[in-house]
């Protein structure tokens, strides 16, 4: 991992991001057209502990740091001990890079031969379910299936639609990996694992027709009948 301190400052002060979350700002690397950086909001840290539960409130700064907890995720066994099949969904890491907006996480930038790939709510908006997306949705989930990575709820505007040449498209998930429990599936074995990946898979699917049927009914409704895992 790249030390926050230890490199040349990227200028990102006049740049513009390319896309803004809650808690994060996305910039294109200066020097890389191919690499995203990453960086925390200001204010946002404390303003997460502020909103917390006061018994959290006394965690350290990287308990509310996205940035942080992205690396953690990382860290968990289906990437740690994964082959390259992983990069075929998942953007590589970099470590920090030291930035004239703090320190930003560096990953890859998906992109398209046209430019930065956009995410998958987008793209249902644009062209909803077409026969492409629906082949791509079906090797993102099997390729959950195969390498085990977990992740937390797969809303489509964390993951973004690659468009190749050719047609074929191609779903990168960029935000919610981890686990949304207290314990590790795998520390309880095989086929915990394989119920909370299916748990992700049918909440994703059921997400993804809700946006593509025109966002009928309370999602909240929809989405409790695919809490439960154990």
């Amino acid at each position: 991992m790249s030390d926050k301190h230890s490199q040349k400052m990227i200028e990102l002060g006049e740049r513009k991001p390319f896309a803004e979350g809650g808690s994060r700002l996305c910039f294109e690397h200066p020097e890389n057209p191919h690499r995203c950086i990453k960086i925390v909001k200001q204010g946002r840290i404390e303003e997460l502990r502020q909103r917390a539960p006061v018994f959290k409130r006394l965690r350290p700064d990287r308990a509310f740091d996205d940035n942080e907890r992205e690396i953690d995720a990382y860290q968990q066994r289906a990437i740690k001990l994964g082959d390259e099949r992983l990069w075929l969904h998942l953007p590589r890491q970099y470590g920090y890079s030291k930035t004239s907006m703090g320190p930003g996480l560096v990953t890859d930038l998906i992109r398209n031969s046209d430019g930065i790939a956009d995410n998958l709510e987008n793209y249902i908006k644009r062209h909803g379910m077409t026969d492409a997306l629906s082949k791509a949705l079906d090797e993102f989930c099997d390729w959950l299936r195969d390498t085990q990575v977990l992740t937390k709820n797969l809303l489509p505007h964390n993951v973004l639609v690659k468009a190749h040449d050719d047609g074929r498209l191609q779903l990168y998930v960029i935000d919610g990996i981890g686990c949304t429990t207290a314990i590790d599936p795998n520390w309880l074995g095989q086929r915990f694992v394989h119920r909370y990946i299916e748990s992700r898979i049918a909440k994703m699917r059921a997400r993804v027709a809700w946006e593509a049927g025109g966002r009928k009914g309370e999602w909240k409704k929809i989405e409790k009948q695919h809490r439960k895992w154990m």
